[in-house]
């Protein structure tokens, strides 16, 4: 989503504007004394941002949405590969256990 030169809010620096967007950052500029600061996005408009023009509002909650779903997917797949690396050390370890001795009857 393109949000540069849009103008934001924010609940301590007020009202800004989007002076750069990279992949990840945006660099927004507030009125002095706060002056130009850096926020991740798109995760900076779940709780600190907001957007002055209620038209992008909408996109943006479809952005952060995807954003949320990219990252619970992400982590469902380094906990499955968690467990597997469990289950093969385990099965490892077990298949190193020495056999008990029998005894005589």
């Amino acid at each position: 989503m393109d949000v540069l030169n849009a103008t934001v809010t924010h609940d301590i620096f007020g009202t800004g504007k989007i002076t750069q967007q990279e992949e990840s950052v945006l660099t927004i500029v507030f009125s002095k004394p706060y002056g130009k600061k850096r926020f991740l996005y798109p995760n900076a408009f779940a709780k600190h941002l907001t957007f002055c023009d209620t038209e992008l509002r909408p996109e943006m909650e479809q952005e952060l949405l995807s954003h949320r779903m990219q990252i619970a997917e992400e982590q469902d797949r380094v906990d499955r590969a968690e467990r597997i690396a469990r289950f093969r050390a385990d099965s490892t370890a077990k298949a190193k256990k020495k056999p008990r001795p029998r005894t005589k009857k």
